[in-house]
């Protein structure tokens, strides 16, 4: 399943024009750059929520590589600042795209299997 099947591609669509005036305030073109990479990244299945950081990674790297061509060199910002930005914007798009339903219900299992290990191991 792709992003948009997951997702619901209305919802990615009212998350990302939500997040792109906010992203239009930042102070270098370089932060605007990386974190709109990481959004067309998540809409284009370069990346999904559910990926390794080593797989993340690949892809900021890449996106990196992108953008330093389409910008004749230079966007104004090093390739770790990027990838900085770049992961930072995933846990964005983690918080506005992921139902509260789900996250609710997942905290809740986490929480009852840890009072289990709990009262296993402690009574």
């Amino acid at each position: 399943m792709n992003n948009t099947e997951i997702y619901g591609l209305e919802k990615i669509n009212n998350a990302y024009r939500l997040r792109l005036h906010e992203i239009e305030s930042c102070h270098s073109s370089g932060e605007r750059i990386a974190r709109v990479m990481a959004w067309n990244a998540f809409i284009n299945d370069q990346i999904s929520l559910d990926d390794s950081n080593s797989s993340t990674n690949k892809v900021a790297n890449l996106k990196y590589m992108e953008s330093i061509e389409l910008n004749d060199g230079d966007i104004g910002i090093s390739k770790p600042e990027f990838i900085n930005y770049f992961f930072d914007e995933t846990c964005v798009i983690n918080k506005r795209v992921t139902l509260k339903k789900i996250k609710f219900v997942f905290y809740l299992f986490l929480a009852l299997a840890a009072y289990g290990i709990y009262a296993i191991f402690f009574k």
